[in-house]
């Protein structure tokens, strides 16, 4: 028996759209720790065809090494970084900036990141 071959579904290809950022910051000494950028924030879920939220949260803060972030509302598509405080003129072997490791998705649903703190070095990027 032979099955039909069905054709994709039409779709309108978009690219990045800037949604805003959201900055995590920790709880206890209030250091930035996550860029969070909205690239999509009309992304639909394909099922329920309703807004995509998602939870996230900085699981920790290589600063103070006390706190993390408090869980924010993410709605739509989003990419997460690090945050580098540095502006023009500064000297970027002095500020630490931040990285995160792959994000978890806990039980609860929602998404910790795990920051380390980078500094600059003159060949490469060492962390402490």
């Amino acid at each position: 028996m032979q099955g039909t071959i069905q054709q994709p579904e039409e779709r309108e290809l978009v690219g990045l759209q800037d949604g805003g950022h959201h900055y995590l910051t920790c709880n206890n000494c209030r250091a930035y720790l996550v860029d969070v950028w909205v690239t999509n924030p009309s992304l639909l879920d394909p099922i329920t065809k309703t807004s995509i939220v998602t939870i996230v949260q900085a699981a920790n803060c290589p600063f103070c090494e006390q706190g993390g972030s408090y869980p924010v509302e993410i709605h739509g598509g989003f990419h997460p970084g690090g945050y580098s405080p540095l502006k023009e003129g500064e000297d970027e072997d002095t500020i630490p900036s931040t990285f995160i490791e792959l994000p978890e998705v806990a039980e609860d649903g929602v998404v910790r990141f795990v920051v380390k703190k980078q500094y600059p070095d003159s060949k490469a990027f060492y962390v402490k």
